[in-house]
């Protein structure tokens, strides 16, 4: 199974893991990060059978399917000592002259093509750092004070002590964590994957 840096394994995600590990014995996953875009030729070519992708994804692959599983909001992470560190709520658009430590790269989509977009839209492109990561490790380029980022909530959870979390408005502030699958699954895979989609659906109804 295969996840993208931006997709935490949450204790909840880690919960519904374990389940249905339980109810498939015959399962086992061997879990390893990677890009959207890596993550769908990697199972496109039978290297992988799983994947918790950041959308959008800017490749379509026929032999796989991509089902949407929740949607999470995005907050803005700042150093501890940077000014902004003290703001409870701020807004995309007062973000334009910050610099910002993940941007996208110019064949993948996932969270830093989604928050380029949301930056466009309020009429510019982010502006890059000079240190620059797509992963979880830009994070602690924030904590050193070296720019910025617009993360998923749940990076909370991994985050380093020294990062800060601004919330922003809620309708500027949500992503898409997608499931891609191969469409021809075998048939404990395909059904392990049906099980993964219903338990993340009814977590997130319930939520």
């Amino acid at each position: 199974m295969l996840h993208s840096s931006s997709v935490t394994l949450t204790p909840a995600i880690g919960a519904v893991l374990n389940r249905l590990l339980a109810q498939f014995p015959g399962i086992s996953l061997d879990v390893s990060k990677g890009s959207s875009e890596n993550q769908a030729f990697d199972i496109d070519e039978g290297r992988a059978d799983l994947g918790l992708v950041r959308l959008p994804t800017l490749r379509k692959h026929a032999n796989i399917v991509v089902r949407e599983l929740f949607a999470e909001k995005l907050v803005v992470a700042v150093s501890s000592v940077s000014p902004l560190a003290a703001l409870e709520r701020t807004t995309i658009a007062a973000l334009r002259d910050e610099a910002f430590v993940s941007i996208p790269h110019k064949d993948r989509g996932g969270l830093s093509y989604l928050v380029a977009g949301l930056c466009l839209a309020q009429g510019f492109f982010p502006k890059a750092a000079r240190a620059l990561s797509r992963k979880t490790s830009q994070l602690n380029l924030i904590e050193a004070n070296m720019g910025i980022a617009i993360v998923p909530d749940s990076m909370r959870l991994v985050a380093p002590p020294g990062v800060r979390f601004i919330m922003l408005p809620d309708e500027e502030s949500h992503s898409v964590v997608g499931l891609i699958s191969p469409r021809a699954a075998s048939g404990m895979v395909a059904a392990f994957t049906e099980a993964f989609v219903r338990e993340m659906t009814a977590l997130t109804t319930m939520d």
